[in-house]
Formats: structure tokens, sequence, C-alpha cells
């Protein structure tokens, strides 16, 4: 009896455990504005009396949340000292692969693919400005937002 007990637990906990699917789907769409959370940034710094920096890459990382489609995604970038920027306005994709990401260094722009409303597949896309604080770290500098970034959903386009 203890056994099935455990068994009828373990079952609900399973169930219970939310997870994110490939294709967002919802009867109807709604535009309740995504969040950005947890966003930092670390610039490898050019101090030439620096013997051994403890970093040769620059690195962003963020979690990127649309609560019209309770989906969370883990989004980031690394860049090898000298490589190029962070900045480069390119398109880079989230972990979940149909959420990404356009970092401009003081903006951003997010967008989502195969959002399925009803029987229409829709892409949206929101941007808005970085308030970031920034201070010495190692041989560097690391920047944060110090709250969550609020990003209306300013493009909505039937995909097919």
């Amino acid at each position: 009896m203890c056994f099935f007990l455990q068994l009828v637990c373990l079952a609900s906990l399973a169930f219970a455990v939310p997870h994110d699917n490939a294709n967002a789907k919802r009867q109807s769409c709604t535009s309740q504005e995504w969040n950005i959370q947890q966003f930092e940034t670390f610039t490898v710094g050019n101090d030439p009396t620096s013997e051994s920096p403890p970093f040769d890459f620059t690195h962003l990382s963020f979690y990127f949340d649309d609560p019209n489609f309770d989906t969370r995604a883990s989004c980031g970038r690394s860049v090898a000292a000298g490589a190029g920027s962070l900045a480069d306005g390119n398109s880079y994709p989230c972990d979940n692969g149909f959420m990404s990401f356009q970092y401009y260094g003081s903006s951003i722009e997010l967008q989502q693919t195969n959002l399925d409303c009803g029987n229409v597949t829709y892409t949206a896309s929101g941007g808005t400005g970085l308030s970031l604080e920034c201070y010495p770290m190692f041989s560097g500098t690391s920047c944060e937002t110090v709250t969550q970034v609020n990003v209306p959903v300013a493009f909505l386009q039937e995909t097919k």
C-alpha cells in the first residue's frame, strides 16, 4: 500500500511540472508585455598592464519571458576578446529555438516565432531601451539591469 501511495504522489508531481512547448499554442493571442530578467553583460578590458586577464571573452545573458504563453527562454552570447562586439545588431537564438534577440548596446529587440493562435501562426517582435548599471570587475566592465525590463509587443505578423 505504501508503494502505491508513493507511486501516485510521484505521478501527480510528474504531471504538475511545467514545460516549454516548441510551438506556443492558444485559442486567441494577447499582447501583454514581455519581460527581460537578470540581464547582464561582461566586457573584457583593454588594460595592457594586466598580466593575465581572468577572462578572454565578452558575454551577455538574460531571461526572455512571455506571460502570454507562459514561456521562458535563456538567452546569451559570448564573443572572444578582440573578435567583435556583442552589440552587432545580428539576430541570435535563445535556448528554446523560437525566441531570439538582437542587441544594440543601449537597446534590444526580441522576436518570437511559431505562436499558434487558433488556426493562425504568428511571429511577434518588440524592443526597448536598456538602463544599465555598470561597474569595474576583474580587468573589464560588468553591466546589469537592476529591475525587470518590460518589452511592449509592437509587431505581430501572420506567418501561415
